[in-house]
């Protein structure tokens, strides 16, 4: 109930008490007032006497002036006046009460003077009360007043405590009219609409949303159920930006119950949607990245194991001595062959792998472009042959020396070449043409390689230099390889600075690429060029050194004790350091060259360090520990791990030095002679 209304029916209920009590004394006033005046007048016409008169007088005035205090000691002194007047104007005291007469005249007065005391007490009571309610009526105003001001105080700070809450809220906030009018709004609903908020109130809430018949039903949803939650809608910016938002709503009622509206609050879930779009995409992208592992596992197996299955077929016939010689030859020259096909995937794959990790490094010098294609062409000439393909070549005149990788750049065309020959038809054309152009950042020459062949779907354009991509990657695909050639092409253009393009009419329309490569590198490229070929030719006077200091030393009566999981790797070792005069003893395992160690008594202990079990860091761990002249053993680490830290960490762990896989024989022999052989 509100306070207004309370407090009125409070006073309300307070005038209703004194108006009752005061209509209940006048009723008696009245009936005492007219009965006294009868009695007085009936008196007079019976006796007629001036005495009683003068008495009744003299009674109501002393009656008036004695019974203004309480109404029980206003009837006593009346009786006693009525006594006292009696006798001084009737006779002695003895004759007051004598005879009929007398006794009734004095009856008379005394019920005169009750019926007076009477009128005149309720006249007191009416008098008193009139004031007393007054005065509460008064008292109950001015509480009421006070009651309703700090009421009305509390009100409006709830009022504003609620609205401060509401506008705080981020989220757009709303009430709506039964029709589907907009009554109130905060900020949030504001800025998420770009409107006003008087432009808002009274409007239809249902023009702000990009389906407005759907917020309509959802709006119909609240009558009926009562509620709405997480109703998804999209809010229009008036500058067209879009939100999403998730809305739920209530209706909200007056004290009786009745229906005034509903209750609108919208969650923006725009940034929401976009996270879980991002996820999907991302999930998307990890489902075909996986599907692409799988396929290019099952080419890498497919490429892998053909010319590995024909190597081991012509193997095994040669081996069991039933070919002539014409077939050993030709035998001989397949597996050759399919050697190299299976070293060239193995280099595509390692080449893929150090452009990834940067450590791919360009030996820059001034080369003639000419020449290399030239040599490129030569290398798969042989390819071309055997699809009777022709390859046709225009150089123009002023083509220069520019500054490349030779060794690279022929990499690029033959991958690019071999391409070509691969989807084209058999008495297909290749046509590669080499001249100058003016790029925006400098002169550039411009190689390209077209074909007339197999030609590229448009789709496919876009990642046709990603890694492991095929046009067809299933098990009936007509072309091998393992889709790194285009992409190993693009990362070395990009390392010399240029860029490579690929564009087919269609399918069956041929392809061309084209190379552009800037004529002068950047003057730190060709600083850091000249740096990593000064550092290579002191590398290759290193290693003919180490090659003189190898073909010198001799391991002739060392001892030496080799410990490694690997079977082959333990056999070639041993042949080999056998073949420097060393004695050598192997073991396939800690445990196993622990025991060999006590035995063999070795001058020098070679270990790798990845092995099951038990680890090189194990063995050292136990040989370090002995109390015998054995702890302090020379020892070396073999390692496939050649970083820093894998390099500290040997040397903390009790290793005097390390060689890393794959093993260079003379680096071998060198560091087993620095470490135990005497100096000269």
């Amino acid at each position: 109930m509100p306070i207004g209304s309370y407090l009125g029916l409070k006073i309300e209920t307070e005038l209703s008490s004194f108006f009752q009590t005061e209509r209940t004394l006048l009723k008696r006033i009245i009936v005492s007032a007219l009965l006294a005046v009868s009695c007085i007048l009936i008196t007079l016409v019976v006796f007629s006497t001036w005495h009683f008169y003068l008495s009744s007088i003299v009674i109501l005035t002393v009656s008036i002036i004695t019974i203004y205090g309480e109404f029980a000691l206003g009837l006593f002194f009346a009786v006693i006046l009525g006594l006292v007047v009696d006798y001084f104007f009737f006779g002695p005291f003895g004759n007051m009460l004598s005879t009929s007469e007398a006794i009734i005249r004095f009856l008379s007065l005394i019920f005169n003077q009750l019926l007076l005391s009477i009128v005149i007490s309720s006249y007191r009571r009416l008098i008193t009360h009139t004031v007393q309610m007054k005065q509460e009526v008064i008292d109950l105003g001015n509480k009421s007043l006070l009651e309703l001001k700090i009421s009305m105080v509390q009100l409006q700070r709830s009022s504003q405590y609620a609205r401060s809450l509401i506008e705080a809220s981020l989220d757009p906030l709303l009430t709506i009219s039964p029709d589907g009018i907009i009554t109130d709004v905060n900020e949030g609903s504001i800025k998420v609409t770009g409107v006003s908020r008087d432009q808002l109130i009274g409007a239809d809430f249902s023009r702000y949303f990009t389906e407005p018949d759907k917020a309509q039903e959802g709006y119909k949803q609240v009558f009926v159920e009562g509620f709405v939650s997480d109703y998804p809608l999209t809010i229009r910016h008036k500058n067209g930006r879009l939100t999403d938002v998730l809305y739920n709503a209530s209706l909200y009622k007056d004290e009786y119950g009745e229906v005034l509206g509903v209750f609108a609050a919208a969650r923006d879930v725009t940034a929401l949607k976009e996270i879980e779009k991002v996820r999907a995409n991302l999930l998307l992208k990890e489902q075909e990245a996986n599907i692409s592992k799988d396929e290019f596992l099952a080419m890498l197996s497919h490429e892998l194991r053909t010319p590995l299955t024909t190597i081991l077929t012509w193997a095994h016939m040669i081996n069991l001595g039933k070919l002539d010689a014409n077939q050993i030859k030709r035998g001989m020259l397949i597996v050759e062959k399919n050697a190299k096909v299976q070293g060239q995937l193995i280099e595509d794959l390692l080449d893929i792998s150090r452009i990834q990790a940067g450590k791919l490094k360009l030996s820059i010098q001034e080369i003639d472009p000419s020449k290399i294609i030239t040599d490129a062409i030569d290398s798969t000439r042989p390819l071309a042959s055997t699809k009777s393909i022709q390859i046709n070549t225009v150089i123009h005149p002023l083509v220069k020396n520019i500054f490349a990788d030779p060794n690279r750049l022929q990499q690029v065309l033959w991958n690019l070449i071999t391409n070509a020959i691969k989807f084209s038809a058999q008495n297909g054309s290749i046509w590669i043409t080499l001249d100058r152009t003016q790029q925006p950042n400098g002169e550039h020459i411009q190689l390209k390689v077209r074909d007339d062949g197999k030609g590229i779907k448009p789709e496919f354009i876009p990642i046709i230099f990603n890694r492991f991509s095929q046009v067809d990657s299933t098990s009936t695909r007509a072309y091998g390889g393992l889709g790194l050639g285009l992409a190993i092409v693009k990362q070395l253009v990009e390392l010399h600075e240029g860029m490579v393009t690929v564009e087919s009419p269609g399918e069956g329309e041929g392809t061309t690429f084209t190379v552009l490569l800037p004529i002068k590198l950047a003057v730190k490229k060709l600083a850091e060029a000249e740096a990593e070929a000064e550092a290579e030719a002191e590398a290759e006077a290193e290693a003919e050194a180490e090659a003189e200091a190898a073909a010198e030393v001799s391991l002739h009566g060392l001892r030496i004790l080799l410990v490694d999981d690997d079977i082959d790797l333990r056999e070639a070792f041993a042949v080999m350091l056998q073949s420097y005069g060393a004695k050598t003893k192997t073991a396939e395992s800690v445990s196993e060259g622990f025991i060999f160690l006590e035995e063999f008594n070795p001058d020098i202990l070679i270990s790798d360090i990845s092995m099951p079990i038990e680890d090189g860091y194990s063995l050292i761990k136990k040989v370090r520990a002995l109390e015998s002249p054995l702890s302090k053993i020379p020892a070396m680490a073999l390692t496939a791990y050649a970083g820093i830290d894998d390099i500290h960490r040997i040397h903390i762990a009790g290793f005097q030095s390390h060689i890393s896989k794959p093993v260079d024989t003379r680096k071998l022999i060198l560091a087993i002679a620095k470490l135990v052989l005497p100096k000269s």
